[in-house]
């Protein structure tokens, strides 16, 4: 809630202001974690918990080396976060997320993913998410 001599200039920044002088800036977070699923070689699913970018990177893409996250868009505001090098990594195959991906032509029929990944549902919680913190 903003009150009286404060003004919000984006979804989570507000500043202060007293007799026209600023006074400090303050970064407010306001939707600091959201829960995704993870889908895994082997079809388990299981709920986390995921507040930035970097924390999702982290539970998908460390298999051997860091690596960086492919997204693939799905349906209705739905994702897929992927490891960008799961083939290099010569990861398993993931059915359930290949089989998500091609129902939703988001990959080429040939294609699959391979690794574990994030089934994100709702993509503009998941772009409200810092990229670290």
């Amino acid at each position: 809630m903003v009150s009286s001599g404060q003004k919000r200039l984006k979804k989570n920044i507000f500043f202060c202001c007293t007799k026209n002088f600023l006074l400090t800036f303050v970064t407010i977070n306001l939707k600091s974690i959201m829960r995704a699923t993870i889908i895994t070689t082997e079809g388990d699913k299981r709920q986390v918990e995921i507040n930035s970018f970097v924390s999702a990177r982290n539970l998908i893409c460390n298999e051997g080396y860091s690596s960086p996250i492919e997204i693939i868009y799905l349906e209705d505001g739905e994702m897929l976060l992927i490891d960008e090098e799961g083939k290099n990594k010569n990861l398993s195959m993931n059915s359930i997320a290949t089989e998500m991906a091609h129902n939703s032509e988001s990959i080429y029929p040939s294609d699959y993913v391979c690794g574990d990944v994030i089934f994100i549902d709702n993509m503009n919680e998941f772009d409200d998410l810092p990229y670290e913190l």
